[in-house]
């Protein structure tokens, strides 16, 4: 079995490449997390000493198999389908792309948002596409035709995060961060800070989670879709009830 890894560059371009085994894959994934500014920095661990690769892990083919050119602007968030079979991107240039994984073919390109589009994920079934703006919206895209099916209306800052539920049936999203400096942000009420659940069939609001100081730039649901976590510039992860009966 293949095993992929898609990255998003700041000159506007998408790269991935084959990794051999699960093991190195893994390490290649800590490599990127504490390096992906770039820079040839060697990479360091928590506790700031160099991260080695194991001696016991073969050395990585690591050739570069595409690379996809078409966003005009930096390349914010991607992800692979279900799949395999197709990547999604966001850029700055405010739209989302659909390419072909195989080709690198451009598929679709998502038109509606107003601004920056910061995060993108296919649903579990690869039939959906959700992505989230800095225009304070999260829209649900046909991954098929690229027709626009709903756009989610509730933020009211830049939308930092979104992520479907294991079972495709709702959407969580996680919002801050704006033009306006922090210390004016409760003054102006532009401070949103929020997580918020969403049907994804409907686009109905189920939920708004507050309790972060500051913006949300992460979220996931658990693999049994039964809670919430989030990551927050306030320099915490919470985490949330997510259950259909929590309130």
């Amino acid at each position: 079995m293949k095993r992929l890894l898609v990255m998003g560059r700041f000159d506007q371009h998408a790269d991935y490449y084959r990794c051999t085994t699960m093991r190195y894959l893994a390490a290649l994934l800590v490599m990127v997390t504490f390096c992906g500014c770039g820079g040839g920095e060697t990479p360091q661990q928590t506790d700031g000493s160099i991260a080695e690769t194991p001696s016991d892990v073969p050395k990585p083919n690591g050739k570069e198999l595409q690379t996809l050119k078409g966003h005009t602007h930096w390349v914010r968030s991607v992800a692979f389908s279900p799949d395999g079979q197709r990547i999604v991107s966001c850029s700055t240039d405010k739209t989302v792309k659909i390419w072909d994984a195989n080709t690198g073919k451009g598929l679709h390109t998502l038109k509606g948002h107003d601004g920056s589009v910061n995060s993108v994920a296919f649903s579990p079934d690869g039939q959906r596409v959700v992505s989230g703006s800095r225009d304070k919206t999260v829209k649900i895209w046909d991954a098929s035709s690229g027709k626009e099916l709903h756009t989610l209306k509730g933020h009211t800052d830049y939308v930092r995060s979104v992520a479907f539920s294991p079972d495709g049936q709702r959407i969580v999203s996680g919002c801050g961060g704006s033009d306006v400096p922090k210390e004016l942000r409760t003054l102006s009420g532009s401070s949103d800070n929020t997580l918020k659940i969403w049907d994804a069939s409907s686009g109905k609001e189920l939920h708004t989670l507050k309790g972060h100081d500051d913006e949300v730039m992460s979220v996931a649901f658990s693999p049994d879709g039964q809670r919430v976590v989030s990551g927050s510039h306030d320099k915490t992860l919470k985490i949330w009830d997510a259950s259909e009966e929590a309130e």
